[in-house]
This record gives structure tokens, sequence and C-alpha cells, in this order.
């Protein structure tokens, strides 16, 4: 009789500690996910780059702006440039059929260390060469030529 009363106390009191368990992982979860929780550093690192992207393209506007206000005639493309009084009038259509080398001419950067910084943040896995276009890397990844131009500013600006 005591061993069958022992064995019920054992058997609820390990219940009891059962609910009570999951309930505890249940709210540790929810908290977690409410504040970003073990994923939170790469959320901190998409952040920070978010944050300079939004920076860049700030500073991208206002070049687009003085370039707009110095284009002589009518601006049928997109100007560009590095804030130094120089200009670059081309669509997006028309980046996309150019090629790196061509890219890279208009911008006045190499065109390897394009190719390179277009391939690696983008993780790209194929092999280009800088007579590929941009339509060619575009088929593995989708970018914006808008993303190209942020990089080759940035690679005129180092």
């Amino acid at each position: 009789m005591k061993n069958k009363s022992i064995l019920r106390s054992g058997v609820l009191f390990l219940v009891i500690a059962l609910i009570i368990g999951s309930l505890g992982v249940i709210s540790f979860a929810k908290n977690n996910a409410n504040k970003g929780g073990s994923g939170q550093g790469m959320q901190q690192g998409n952040q920070t780059q978010i944050q300079e992207l939004k920076k860049n393209q700030t500073k991208l506007q206002e070049c687009d702006q003085e370039c707009n206000i110095n284009c002589a005639g009518e601006c049928t493309g997109e100007c560009t440039c590095a804030c130094d009084g120089t200009q670059v009038q081309v669509s997006g259509a028309e980046l996309r059929t150019m090629k790196i080398s061509d890219l890279a001419k208009l911008w006045e950067i190499d065109a390897t260390a394009l190719l390179n910084k277009i391939v690696t943040t983008f993780n790209l896995k194929q092999t280009y060469t800088i007579e590929s276009t941009l339509n060619d890397l575009r088929g593995e990844y989708r970018f914006s030529p808008f993303q190209i131009k942020d990089i080759a500013n940035n690679l005129k600006v180092s």
C-alpha cells in the first residue's frame, strides 16, 4: 500500500514538473521571439548593413540631385556622379546590357575590382569575366542597377 502511494506521488510530481517545464519553455520562446532571440546578433549585423546602405543611398540621391541641376539640356537618363562634378547619364536598361569592362570605364574604376566586388556582394557562384554583361550576372541573382551604381561609386571613392 505504501509503495503504491509513493508511486502515485512520484508520477503526480513528474506530471506537474513536466507541465511547469513546458510552460516555461513556451514563455521563454515567446519572449525571445519578441526580443530577437538567438538570431539577434545576425539581426544586428543586418541592421548595420541596412543603415550603411541607407547612408550610401542618401549620398547617391544628393549626387543625383546635384547632377540633375548641372545636367545640360534635357536629361533623358538617370544622372549619376561621384559628387566631384563629373556626371554619367545612363539608364537602368542600358546598365543591364553593358559589359563589366564598359561599366568600369564609365566610372573610371578598375574592371576586375568592380567584378570582384559584385561577385562578393551578391555571393555569386558562377565564373564571370570583365566581358560579362550585368544581365549575365543577374541570371544568377536578380540585383538592381541601382545597387551596381552604389558599388561603383563606393569603389570610386575608395
